[in-house]
């Protein structure tokens, strides 16, 4: 009954999900970014796949990492990090925002969502962070299965092409890899984007439903994509020879907001 009482507070209070984070950094921090390299990080291992295909590219290519989570645990990016690429993560919760700030202090930290208009919109968190999101739709079916709504907030959102105009990286001339993660919200993610200015050489995309991996396998394949390989709910997808934008891409993320800390 105590227990039962409790749980609700518990999974509220900021400081007992920080210490829940920390404690996911335990093993990259006691084992240092090297040794962090040298193993698998992503859920299904896509990780493995990436670090092969884009092993030219770490000291000139850079990741978008939308809906980045946590810094380590269940990351794509977080090997790539510890092996010298550099990015660009997008998380709207702030608690997990600080973290990659402190143990990802090379890449540049966007605190926000992503979505179809830049504006406001209701973001819903639950008591596992990583089924937080912007859709009512998941959460329903989350909630359904017996997750937990904690809370629902206004978060600030943009376009990705908002972003990818006012972030750059001067020393990184290679958008190698846009990762997206967004619990149901991945489809309207990928059309924010300008593919005409921003044409990464690859994506990786989480599938919310079997319409979903079609919807979006299908608007992929219209922007020049070819599926790679897939990963349990994940596709990762590599521009063909004569995908759009290409040329362009290497030095589309035009304005500033800071240079990246290496």
């Amino acid at each position: 009954m105590i227990r039962r009482m409790l749980r609700g507070p518990l999974a509220r209070s900021k400081t007992v999900v920080a210490v829940r984070q920390h404690w996911g950094m335990l093993p990259a921090v006691v084992g240092g970014y090297r040794r962090a390299a040298g193993r698998s990080w992503s859920q299904h291992g896509e990780d493995n796949v990436l670090v092969d295909i884009l092993r030219d590219e770490m000291g000139r290519g850079f990741y978008v990492d939308v809906g980045a989570n946590h810094p380590a645990v269940l990351s794509n990016t977080f090997r790539l990090y510890c092996m010298g690429m550099r990015g660009i993560t997008i998380e709207p919760n702030e608690t997990l925002c600080a973290f990659h700030a402190r143990y990802r202090p090379g890449d540049q930290n966007v605190c926000a969502g992503i979505g179809e208009h830049d504006g406001l919109l209701e973001y819903y968190e639950l008591n596992y962070h990583a089924f937080s999101t912007f859709s009512l739709a998941h959460v329903q079916h989350c909630v359904g299965h017996g997750s937990k709504l904690i809370r629902r907030r206004l978060k600030p959102i943009f376009r990705l092409e908002t972003i990818l105009r006012d972030v750059r990286f001067n020393d990184r001339e290679r958008f190698s890899l846009l990762s997206v993660d967004t619990e149901g919200f991945d489809e309207i993610v990928l059309r924010s984007n300008n593919w005409d200015l921003q044409h990464p050489g690859h994506v990786l995309v989480e599938y919310y439903s079997d319409r979903a991996r079609e919807r979006i396998s299908a608007l992929l394949k219209d922007l020049g994509y070819d599926l790679v390989q897939t990963f349990g709910c994940n596709g990762l997808y590599e521009t063909g020879a004569g995908g759009p934008g290409l040329g362009g891409a290497d030095a589309a993320v035009a304005g500033r907001v800071g240079e990246a800390r290496v």
